[in-house]
């Protein structure tokens, strides 16, 4: 129906009628190919801009990490010899001694035939524009090969096997539940925590791989990581630390340090794989940490919120009504009473926010070269053709690659050491039922901004293991994975009251499977559900604010309004801070900037009396020889 003005009844659904000179489709896709058109009469065409993302032919991925090596065959053989470390026995005279072993495996990898095509119009490409068009075209190819090969070094690195961390859950029991996941809570962001973080997990690093006789050669941090370590860390910008050389550092166009304690340093590219241009990071993903907190009757806490980057207030009436809906959820899910046994009128109150989503960036420290593995690439063919029918020329390549990863321990994976951004969960909202978090958890919107909520209220009794422990697991015991680094039986009994009832009414078991997975490249979604004790203030019965607990878990203890700057990675450290005094108002935690602990003006005045003054020179000159003259006469 063809209609006058903007009065189309569709209007009002998909808005006023943009004309047909907008609606091209050559204005805003990709082309496959160029016609030749006719000229509409004469221009000026000042210059050619090409939108081109050319990659070095021979980067660090393929020239550091994994080597290129030609072959001709499609599969690659490669054996691996273990001799195992032992001690010598003790051997008596005539007597035989034990035999030292060895180990043999084969692994064979097979290559991945990949192919590109293009075609150019033949009245097109007897133009000028058309021939620069056509080498541009191979130019293209050859650059989708360079960017295959270095996605592929970047891929089978984050997905062999990580040698140093399966040693660590083998061999390093963790003896209680407030030990567990402690290194993964210390590598959190370490870049960001302290100026010498990187130093300390170089350092640790090395000491781990000089077990196995690695030397690191290669560091290859995450996009960004390198401008942050080059711009914002004191040794480099700062003149007192740095000398003259500060200077420099901050005028020359630096996004990354060449060297990092004896090792090369290279940045990995942000990847643009499809048609999008949303650029893919390996090294970068979303990853979930929690904290919790316990509530006792009548008390008001404060806790950060990284939605606002400022301390809210959560009152025990909110925090009651939402625990109380919780319990009688469950109670109609055919537990009858069961839910609320053992709880008062007003119960201790367990607040959990185990979603807490944040951008982490991981970092690889590596022996790169032959020894860890190589980038197999051969049977190169190209095809040229004409197409006498359609008048095009089609050009057609193909090729063999793989990358191969052969001796796992000559690289390390430094897990999430670097966080670039805050997705989610880390509010201070409370689920109003359960409901609202099945919602969530259905729809995918769990560690998003989409996330209805972020903090699940549940009564508990004040003798639960969630009271004693600084960890403890949304589903009530920890993952089998976890379990089995934990000695002695710990994490067996139930974290909090009832919480089997909580697992089977919030639909837990549905993300059962996926705790125990532990691959850097998961092929679904983390939803983490541990948690450690939170930083918050506690106002009990209207006596003010102080310290009631700091922070445990992945963060730690320097939480402050406008954190979220530092842990984002936006020019400046976490500053320290000290919870050591009790009796600090939020007001003036946010005025001091977590820089140190705020006290009241009755405090600081009593500071100010003790404080010892700054005496005169000349006072203390004075005071020197009377103490001269007195020690003179006693002799």
């Amino acid at each position: 129906m063809t209609v006058s003005g903007q009065s189309h009844p569709l209007t009002e659904f998909f808005g006023p009628f943009a004309g047909s000179e907008h609606m091209r489709a050559d204005d805003k896709l990709a082309h496959e190919t160029f016609d030749m058109t006719t000229l509409a009469g004469p221009n000026k065409r000042l210059e050619t801009i090409m939108d081109f993302l050319v990659h070095d032919e021979d980067e660090f991925y393929t020239s550091k990490l994994l080597p290129w090596e030609l072959t001709d065959s499609t599969t690659v053989v490669f054996d691996v010899f273990k001799f195992d470390r032992s001690i010598a026995d003790v051997v008596p005279s005539q007597g035989v001694p034990r035999l030292v072993t060895q180990s043999f495996s084969t692994h064979t990898q097979s290559l991945v035939r990949r192919g590109l095509a293009f075609m150019i119009e033949s009245d097109f490409y007897r133009t000028k524009r058309g021939k620069e068009n056509f080498m541009l075209n191979l130019q293209q190819i050859s650059d989708a090969i360079h960017t295959t090969a270095y996605f592929g070094v970047i891929h089978a690195l984050l997905g062999c096997e990580d040698y140093y961390k399966t040693w660590r859950y083998r061999f390093a029991p963790v003896h209680g539940a407030n030990d567990v996941l402690h290194q993964e809570r210390w590598r959190w962001a370490l870049v960001q925590k302290s100026p010498r973080g990187l130093h300390l997990l170089d350092a640790t690093m090395k000491h781990e791989m000089k077990r196995q006789n690695v030397v690191p050669n290669i560091w290859v941090f995450p996009p960004k990581m390198g401008i942050y370590v080059s711009m914002v860390h004191p040794e480099q910008t700062s003149y007192r630390e740095a000398g003259p050389k500060a200077i420099t550092n901050l005028e020359t166009n630096r996004t990354s340090i060449p060297t990092f304690r004896g090792c090369e340093v290279h940045e990995a590219n942000a990847f643009d794989v499809d048609f999008t241009g949303q650029p893919i990071s390996l090294l970068e993903r979303e990853r979930q940490c929690g904290e919790y907190w316990i509530m006792e009757p009548d008390e008001n806490l404060t806790i950060y919120d990284a939605t606002v980057d400022d301390w809210r207030t959560i009152t025990y009436a909110a925090a009651n009504t939402a625990a109380r809906q919780m319990a009688t959820d469950a109670a109609g899910e055919g537990e009858g009473e069961g839910a609320l046994e053992g709880l008062d009128g007003k119960p201790t109150i367990l607040l959990m926010r185990p979603h807490q989503t944040w951008r982490m960036s991981s970092a690889i420290l590596a022996e790169g070269g032959s020894k860890l593995g190589s980038t197999f690439h051969g049977t190169h063919d190209f095809v040229l053709q004409t197409d006498a029918v359609r008048k095009v020329y089609m050009g057609n390549y193909t090729f063999f690659s793989k990358s191969v990863v052969k001796r796992p321990k000559c690289a390390a994976i430094c897990e999430d050491v670097f966080c670039t951004g805050y997705v989610g969960g880390e509010g201070s909202e409370l689920y109003a039922n359960a409901e609202a978090y099945t919602t969530d958890l259905q729809e995918d919107n769990i560690g998003t901004a989409a996330q209805k909520a972020s903090i699940i209220a549940w009564p508990i009794n004040k003798g639960c293991v969630a009271c004693r422990n600084e960890a403890i697991d949304l589903t009530g015991r920890f993952s089998q994975r976890e379990r089995k680094t934990l000695v002695g039986g710990a994490g067996e009994k139930l974290h909090f009251t009832n919480a089997d009832k909580l697992y089977t009414l919030l639909g837990l078991q549905e993300i059962e499977p996926q705790r125990n997975m532990d691959d850097f490249l998961m092929p679904v979604k983390q939803v983490n559900t541990v948690m450690f004790r939170g930083h918050c203030f506690s106002d009990k019965g209207g006596q003010g604010n102080v310290v009631k607990q700091v922070g445990k878990g992945h963060w730690g203890v320097n939480t402050y309004p406008g954190v979220r700057a530092a842990r984002t990675g936006l020019g400046a450290y976490m500053k320290e801070c000290d919870w050591g005094r009790c009796g600090i108002p939020p007001a003036n935690v946010a005025k001091d900037a977590g820089q140190k602990s705020a006290v009241s003006q009755e405090e600081e005045q009593e500071e100010d009396q003790l404080r010892p003054r700054a005496r005169p020179v000349t006072e203390l000159r004075a005071a020197d020889m009377k103490k001269r003259a007195k020690a003179k006469k006693a002799k």
